[in-house]
């Protein structure tokens, strides 16, 4: 886990240098029947008020814009739809977790509305390193770059 935060700081800082948005992702699931099914199944992981949801404190960034999701493709939050429409970004470079849920619905969604993605796979976290070499090679088939952090490196 310590390395993937020190891939996230440098992403961070990489973005910095050149003038780009950082944004900061979170789910927090909706619903009170929901909410009840993930604190018995889910150790309450992402529900309202759960110790989860702040960015990790190792993380040296500010990011430009916090979005709140309920599902895991961010793109169901409108803000987010606008944000990337205001800077007039037409490029995201993805990394988080967990690389089967989220971050696939957020790559696959944003491949279908025409934004190129580099995805920072020393940046994508999965619980299940198997099936995450299964959804890198299905999003890299739909379109996704699979970079890593040092390629990025005087790019963009």
């Amino acid at each position: 886990m310590a390395g993937r935060i020190t891939v996230m700081n440098e992403l961070a800082k990489d973005a910095k240098l050149k003038g780009q948005f950082i944004v900061a992702v979170k789910q927090v699931y909706e619903g009170a029947y929901t909410n009840f099914l993930i604190g018995l199944l889910g150790e309450g992981l992402c529900t309202k008020g759960s110790s989860g949801l702040e960015l990790d404190k190792r993380l040296a960034f500010a990011p430009a814009i916090t979005v709140i999701k309920h599902v895991g493709d961010t793109f169901t939050n409108s803000e987010f739809l606008q944000f990337l429409e205001t800077h007039g970004i037409g490029t995201l470079r993805i990394a988080g977790l967990d690389g089967c849920y989220c971050v696939k619905s957020t790559v696959l969604s944003a491949l279908g509305r025409g934004y190129g993605v580099e995805l920072v796979e020393d940046g994508v976290l999965s619980i299940s390193q198997e099936s995450w070499k299964t959804c890198r090679t299905e999003l890299e088939e739909k379109g996704a770059h699979l970079v890593q952090a040092p390629q990025l490196e005087g790019t963009l």
